[in-house]
């Protein structure tokens, strides 16, 4: 690890954290770019994968990016 971890109040629990990632978590995780998820619809209607993996990190507190997924469908490009 580039740095150590620092424990933070996430959620109202104190948690260990690696700051060193928290920047790119979004960025990177494959769920934030693919078309099975998206924010403006019901849950029912998202990703059963991302959904899972959403209630987990609500009820342990922990904070994932996913690197890997078998069913990710890249989001179309926006049109200009």
């Amino acid at each position: 690890m580039k740095n150590p971890p620092v424990l933070e109040k996430h959620y109202g629990a104190d948690v260990w954290t690696n700051t060193s990632t928290d920047p790119i978590r979004r960025a990177e995780c494959l769920c934030y770019s693919c078309a099975l998820l998206d924010f403006e619809r019901p849950d029912s209607e998202n990703c059963p994968m991302a959904g899972t993996l959403y209630n987990f990190c609500k009820v342990t507190n922990l904070a994932v990016m996913v690197t890997r997924c078998p069913i990710f469908k890249p989001k179309p490009e926006p049109k200009k």
